[in-house]
Formats: C-alpha cells, sequence, structure tokens
C-alpha cells in the first residue's frame, strides 16, 4: 500500500513543473518547489538555525498551530542533505533564531479561490526571518517554501539574504482518488495528503463510492456499506471521515468527498455476501481476460474447467460454463483455434439434470456466438442450433446457414410468445425479431402465422406494466416486415400505423419506450409504401398525406429530445422522409432545417454520447440539400452542410453522405465548390480525412473498391477544376492523389490523363 501511495504522489512532481510560472533565469545553489513566482537571492549565503529555533504564531487557528509544530520539527530533525551540497557562503552573522507570522485574515476558510499568496524574507544579520500572508492558507504554503531553503545537520543551515514572493497561477490544484474500485487504506490517504501539501496542491477529490462499491459507513443506513463493500476490513467510519478532513485541513489540502447515492449502483444492495462475491468474480474474470490474453488464460482453463465438468457438484459445472462464458471476449482469438474442444464443454452441458447447470450453457452459447462469431456459426451451426440463445447466435448467421433450423426455431418462440410471463415474451420477441432480421426473404413462409401474435401482444399490451413488451412487440413487427418486404407487409403495416396515430395523438409518458420504437416506425414507412416513379402500381396518395401530417411533427418535435437515442432516430426518420417524401415533405423544410441545425450546432454536438445523433442530422441535412434543392437557400445551406464533413461516427451514414459529396463534386455542383472554387480547400481536406484512415476500412476489399473508385473520381474533377484553381492548389492535390492511392490505382492512363491536364511534377509510378 505504500507503493501504491507513492505512486499516487508522484505524477504531482510532473505536474507541478507547469503549475507556477517563473520570473528569474538565474540558477540557484538550492531549489524551491514548485519554483516560486519571485525570487531574490543575489549573494547565495547560509546561515545555521539556532538549535532553540522557533516559529512564533500568535494566532489560536488549530489548523495553522498543528502546521506551525509540524514544520518546526521537520526543521530541527529532517536531516536533509542533498546528492550535490549547495555552493554557498557561510555566514558569520548569529543563528536564525525564530521564524515569525503575520497573518492579516484569519477566517478565510480554505475554499474554490482563496488567497493563498506569501511573501518571506529571511535575512543574515539580525537573526529574524519574517513571514506574510494574507490567510493561513497562504502561511503553510510560506511555511512548506520555508522548510525547502533548509539543509543539512549538526546544525542545519538555511538560506540567508533571500526573499520570495509567491502566489498560485491555479486556483484549483488536486488530485483524484477512487476509492469505490480500489480500497485504500485511511493511513495510506493520509499519506497521500501529506505528499499533496507538500508540492502545494489544496484539492483531494475523494471519489468514495460507485456502482463498484459503497464503503462508506452510513449511522442512518447502515446496510449500505454492510453489503456494498469489498468486506469488513475495507470501510470508512464517520470518525476516519472526519480525521481524514482534519488531516487534509492541517496540510492546506480541502477534502471534496463524492458521494453517489444508491439509486445509481449497478449492484443491488439487498445482494447477500454471495451473490456480491459473485458478481465480483465475474467481473474480475472479464477484465483479466482481457488484460493478460487468450495466451495466458487459456492454457490454465483448458486445465481446471474440465476438471470442474467433470465434478459431481453441479456448483462446479456451472462455474466452470460461467467463466468460459466471461473469458471469451479477452480471449476470443486463441479460443478459436480451439472451438471444437470448447463447444463440446457447452453442449455435452445441455442435459445436465440441474436447471442452474442448463442456463449458464445456454448463457455460455450466447456469450460465444457473440465473441467467437461468425466463426462458431460457420462451423458448429448443426449443432449449436439446439441452444435457446437463438438472438445472440442468429446475429452473426447467414441466411443460408439459419434457413434449415427456421421451422424449429420459429415453432418453439411462437409458443413462448403465448407464456404468460412478461420476461420470457419480451425475450421471444427479440429473438424472433433477431431470427426474422437474419433470414429476410427465408422469412416470408412464417410470416402469416407469426404476424398474427405480434399483432396482438401490440395492440393488447395497454397496461403500463407491459409497456416494454408493447415496444419490443413494435421492433419485432418493424423487423419482420422488412425482412419479407412491402408486398407482404403491407395490409399490416396499415393496421399498425393506425394504432401508432391514435398513441402518438394520445399523452404518452415521457420514458415510454414505444417512442423510440415509433419513431423507428416511421423511418420504415417509405421502404414498405412508396413506389416507383416509374411503376404502375397505385399510389394511395390519401394514406401518404395522412401517414406524413401524422408522423413529421412527430419527428420533428422528437429532433430535440433529451433522450440521445430518441433524437438520433427523430434525425434519421427526417432524412428518410426528406429523400422519399416529396411534395408532401417540402411544406415543412423549413422546420426540419431549423431542427436539425439546432443538433448539430449544439454546443455538445460531437460529445461521444451525440455523435451518432450529430452524424444522422448531417446526413439529412444532405438529403434535403438533393432532393429539395428548389426549396432552400442553397448558396448557404449547401457549404452549411460542407462545414459538418466528414462524419466519423456513424460509417453507415458515412459512407451514405461521402458518397454524396463525391457525386456533387462529379457533377461540379457550383453551390458546392462556391463562387471562383472558394470551397475547394475545405472539400480537399474532407477528402484527405477520409482518404486518411478516418472513415474506411481498407482491409475490407468492399472498402477498397470504393475507395478506388472515390480515388478516380477525386482526380478526374481535380483535373476538370484545373483552369480556375492555382499552381499551388494543383501540385499539392497530386501529391495527396499520389500518397494516398498508389497501392491500389490499376489505371495508370487515368492518372496520365489527370496529368495531362494539370501543371507540376510527373510522379513515377
Amino acid at each position: 500500500m505504500a507503493q501504491i501511495s507513492l505512486l499516487l504522489s508522484l505524477p504531482i512532481l510532473s505536474l507541478f513543473l507547469f503549475l507556477f510560472p517563473l520570473s528569474y533565469s538565474q540558477t540557484l545553489p538550492i531549489n524551491v518547489w514548485p519554483k516560486p513566482t519571485t525570487i531574490s537571492w543575489p549573494i547565495p549565503r547560509a546561515t545555521p538555525l539556532s538549535p532553540s529555533f522557533k516559529i512564533l504564531s500568535p494566532y489560536t487557528n488549530h489548523h495553522l498551530h498543528s502546521a506551525v509544530a509540524r514544520y518546526t520539527g521537520l526543521l530541527l530533525s529532517e536531516n536533509y542533505h542533498p546528492i550535490v551540497p549547495p555552493t554557498v557562503n557561510l555566514s558569520s552573522s548569529p543563528p536564525l533564531r525564530s521564524l515569525t507570522l503575520s497573518i492579516s485574515d484569519l477566517s478565510s476558510p480554505l475554499q474554490h479561490g482563496v488567497d493563498e499568496s506569501y511573501s518571506l524574507s529571511i535575512p543574515s544579520s539580525t537573526g529574524l526571518a519574517n513571514l506574510t500572508a494574507v490567510t493561513v492558507w497562504g502561511a503553510m504554503r510560506g511555511l512548506e517554501t520555508f522548510s525547502q531553503l533548509s539543509w543539512g545537520s549538526d546544525p542545519p543551515v538555511i538560506a540567508a539574504d533571500v526573499y520570495i514572493a509567491d502566489r498560485p497561477i491555479f486556483p484549483y490544484r488536486g488530485v483524484l482518488v477512487d476509492t469505490s474500485r480500489n480500497y485504500y487504506p485511511v493511513e495510506d490517504i493520509m499519506r497521500t495528503i501529506e505528499a499533496m501539501g507538500a508540492n502545494k496542491l489544496n484539492v483531494f477529490h475523494w471519489h468514495i463510492t460507485d456502482s463498484h462499491s459503497f464503503p462508506i459507513v452510513l449511522p442512518s443506513e447502515p446496510e449500505l456499506a454492510q453489503k456494498g463493500s469489498y468486506g469488513p476490513g475495507m470501510r470508512y467510519t464517520p470518525e476516519d471521515v472526519k480525521a481524514i478532513v482534519e488531516f487534509g485541513m492541517s496540510h492546506g489540502v480541502r477534502v471534496l468527498p463524492e458521494i453517489d447515492t444508491p439509486a445509481i449502483k449497478g449492484q443491488e444492495t439487498t445482494q447477500s455476501p454471495t451473490e456480491r462475491a459473485y458478481s465480483v468474480a465475474q467481473e474480475c474474470l472479464d477484465r483479466l481476460s482481457i488484460a493478460v490474453g487468450g495466451n495466458t488464460i487459456v492454457p490454465v482453463a483448458s486445465e481446471l474447467l474440465p476438471a470442474y465438468l467433470s465434478a459431481p457438484e453441479w456448483q462446479k459445472h456451472h462455474a466452470a460454463l460461467i467463466t468460459l462464458a466471461q473469458i471469451a471476449e479477452g480471449c476470443s482469438k486463441v479460443m478459436i483455434k480451439n472451438l471444437e474442444q470448447v463447444v463440446n464443454m457447452v453442449l455435452n452441458s445441455f442435459q445436465d439434470p440441474h436447471p442452474r447447470v442448463r442456463w449458464a450453457a445456454i448463457n455460455a452459447i450466447g456469450q460465444l456466438s457473440t465473441d467467437l462469431g461468425p466463426d462458431l456459426q460457420v462451423q458448429y451451426h448443426q449443432r449449436a442450433h439446439a441452444a435457446s440463445a437463438v438472438l445472440n447466435f442468429s446475429e452473426n448467421c447467414t441466411p443460408d446457414i439459419l434457413t434449415p433450423y427456421l421451422d424449429g426455431i420459429v415453432s418453439k418462440l411462437l409458443v413462448l410468445l403465448q407464456n404468460g410471463k412478461q420476461m420470457v415474451q419480451e425475450g421471444a420477441l427479440t429473438a424472433l425479431a433477431s431470427v426474422a432480421d437474419s433470414s429476410q426473404e427465408q422469412f416470408q413462409k412464417y410470416y402469416d402465422a407469426v404476424m398474427p401474435y405480434l399483432k396482438a401482444i401490440f395492440m393488447n399490451a395497454t397496461d403500463k406494466s407491459k409497456r416494454m413488451v408493447r415496444a419490443k412487440s413494435m421492433e419485432c413487427i418493424s423487423l419482420v416486415g422488412m425482412a419479407v418486404g412491402k408486398e407482404k407487409f403491407r395490409e399490416d403495416a396499415k393496421q399498425v400505423m393506425e394504432v401508432l396515430m391514435t398513441l402518438q395523438g394520445s399523452q404518452m409518458e415521457t420514458d415510454d419506450p414505444i417512442t423510440s420504437y415509433m419513431l423507428q416506425s416511421a423511418q420504415l414507412k417509405p421502404d414498405v409504401t412508396i413506389t416507383s416513379a416509374d411503376s404502375d402500381e397505385e399510389i394511395d396518395e390519401s394514406d401518404d398525406d395522412r401517414y406524413y401530417d401524422t408522423y413529421l411533427p412527430f419527428l420533428l418535435e422528437a429532433c430535440n429530445d433529451e433522450n440521445v437515442d430518441v433524437r438520433q432516430a427523430a434525425v434519421y426518420g427526417v432524412g428518410v422522409c426528406a429523400e422519399f417524401g416529396g411534395s408532401v415533405f417540402r411544406p415543412l423544410v423549413g422546420e426540419a432545417l431549423s431542427r436539425l441545425n439546432n443538433v448539430i450546432r449544439h454546443p455538445d454536438a460531437l460529445h461521444s454520447d451525440n455523435v451518432m445523433a450529430y452524424d444522422n442530422a448531417v446526413s439529412a441535412l444532405g438529403k434535403i440539400c438533393q432532393f429539395h434543392r428548389d426549396s432552400i437557400d442553397a448558396a448557404q445551406v449547401v457549404p452549411a452542410w460542407l462545414s459538418c464533413l466528414p462524419i466519423k461516427g456513424d460509417l453507415i451514414e458515412a459512407k451514405v453522405v461521402h458518397d454524396q459529396l463525391c457525386s456533387m463534386v462529379e457533377r461540379s455542383d457550383k453551390e458546392l465548390l462556391g463562387p471562383n472554387n472558394q470551397y475547394l480547400p475545405k472539400i480537399i481536406s474532407v477528402f484527405a480525412e477520409m482518404e486518411n484512415g478516418l472513415i474506411f476500412d481498407m482491409e475490407s476489399s468492399n472498402d477498397a473498391s470504393y475507395h478506388e473508385w472515390f480515388t478516380l473520381v477525386y482526380m478526374k474533377n481535380v483535373a476538370r477544376a484545373s483552369s480556375s484553381i492555382s499552381r499551388e492548389w494543383k501540385q499539392m492535390l497530386k501529391i495527396m492523389a499520389f500518397s494516398c492511392n498508389r497501392r491500389i490505382i490499376s489505371d495508370y492512363r487515368e492518372w496520365h490523363l489527370c496529368n495531362e491536364k494539370m501543371e507540376g511534377a510527373n510522379f513515377d509510378f
């Protein structure tokens, strides 16, 4: 633990290299840490400390009193000997007898922005030194500086004829310690605070509790620590907390506690110690396997797990299967090489007499299907399909793998849909949606049997307690509809839309999960009801008008919802409506632009939590530019869209958006290029970022071909623009094209055609 505390204090040394500015350039024979704002020591000399040296403080502040006693003892007993002794002249004047403190404000609390300035004067002639500060906390900083000017023993000496004036430039200088994830004893916390005081830091941010543990004892709720801490010896009592706070104040360090409320704890406080240990062990296995890797973990697991599975106790069977599931993510590369052994261990447990072991086997197959897919699905689908972990297994399945087992899977899921337990229904709906999504048109033969059940659940689950069932049934209906196609889904889609329109017109609670699924259904309609302009099919225009009249206001309102997932779904839906809505969408283009602008221009739009909504909003804006150019001020909106590129979070939308950009460049879109090609530098910078691998994964053959096509389009349009751009731009464009694409361009003639139209140096391929 002492080593841990030392590690906690080491970053302080590096941090403070930058916290205090220097106003002098002389090289001093002794260093003060952190270096003061102003120091004057024209003739380096030192004077002895008197054996009766005292720090004179006429004040009653008990925190200051503690600091004075500490520094007095330190000065007289530390016996600090620098590796390189300072080169100074020893004064013949009398020894330094005292340091007198002068403080003008004794009442200022240790809070953010408190004055911590001080001045220190140590003459050599009088034997008396003076420390002046505005507050107690500034005096503590001065005492630390004074102690650093002393060295040696028998007797110790101190710098003389020196004057220092100092103040911190940052009011918050702190260290955060998280005791929820890693328990530290009280003495180690105090040792860390002591190191902070020696480095003139002033805030100890103590993250006491979080989802991992609740180690602080609250007298009003003692069970929180009893069931939420790592163990009986890993708790902080009220006395411990008080002692840490007082210790910090005596060192000029404010303790800032962070106590997350039990409501956000990941583990239920009703867990028994055994259940808590089980959860911790699962997390440890997962983290250990990721950190150490399969080459280390798998050999050990291969030796231990078979022994556990052959033991007579069901608990050992259960533990082995849970372990296998937990280590799969971190050991996937090695486990894939030993799939036969791994799969056998799990499948042999499907017939275990104990239900918890059978559950663990099903859970393991589901986890392995995610972590070891699609290799597991391709090699072992004939055996693994027997598992009930349909959701995870089917996600990485192609239709040809899944089709032979659809009869059995769908029939069993239909039985589960009729189960009276809500959790079972929710799981069956999610699994059925995944199966439909993976099997696509192969699911058509089951449509007539499945859809009546789905509609019945959706229309009858009106009770508040069944909101999640209704939402999941909506998701399942949507994915089934997309799988079977618009012709098959058309009539049922109208019935579902009627219900959704009714729901949209009612007062739904803000946390109702059906909201996000309604947004998804709004995105589906163009795919299932809008036909090609060249089609002879009759289109029910009134139905379309009603659809857009009902859903577009709902989508636009949801664009600025507080829930980021709802925002993302809404702006994506706006983009779909912009693409397929035609004249029905046109009257709402202005409001759509306003809503999208709010998402794009939000100060935190590019935060990791919001970037997916941002990318979808940019994509929707591009579709408005593409399909409703005559309804917007294109000279303003198109450059605004360009300024948002490239997008990097949603890779699916990124390809759509950058494909659109290439098409616009290819046809020399005048609003995109701008007057006199003024936006060409921005276009080039977008291309450069895309080429530098921020968007496309070049290990994918599909992306490579897309990349090649993109490159040729890029060069052809550079050539077209050559008559109106400068020689410097042409040269840069050629270098970019050469450096980014030398590996994949096979059509050299295309390059030479471009080269003939552009000035500059020739490049030898």
